[in-house]
């Protein structure tokens, strides 16, 4: 595993689809190539979630929760198994997640003098 702090979205994936209604935002505490850590301000109900990272463009992954442990002060460890890469392009059902990944990519703000 690989420490790295990056912003995630997160959605639970039912029914073959995620629920945007409930989707959130949260940082990686490690990767690794079969899974990843993620801290929330919220535990997760689901089983399997879609997590959305940015790297040059949206990517997704199908994942399973592993393990979802509080952390304390409302924090809440995420852990989870990826399952399988999925492409927008091929998963149409993620394309209510595009504009929420959106968010994820840097915006550099020139700073005022």
């Amino acid at each position: 595993r690989s420490n790295r702090c990056l912003p995630v979205l997160l959605a639970p994936w039912e029914d073959g689809r995620p629920v945007v209604e409930e989707s959130t935002y949260a940082l990686t505490k490690d990767l690794s190539d079969r899974g990843m850590a993620l801290v929330l301000h919220q535990p997760v109900k689901s089983v399997h979630v879609v997590v959305g990272l940015w790297l040059e463009s949206p990517r997704f992954a199908l994942a399973e929760v592993r393990q979802n442990t509080p952390l304390g002060g409302g924090f809440w460890q995420l852990g989870l198994e990826l399952i399988e890469l999925v492409d927008v392009a091929e998963s149409p059902q993620l394309e209510s997640l595009v504009p929420l990944a959106g968010w994820l990519a840097p915006r550099v703000k020139p700073c005022a003098v």
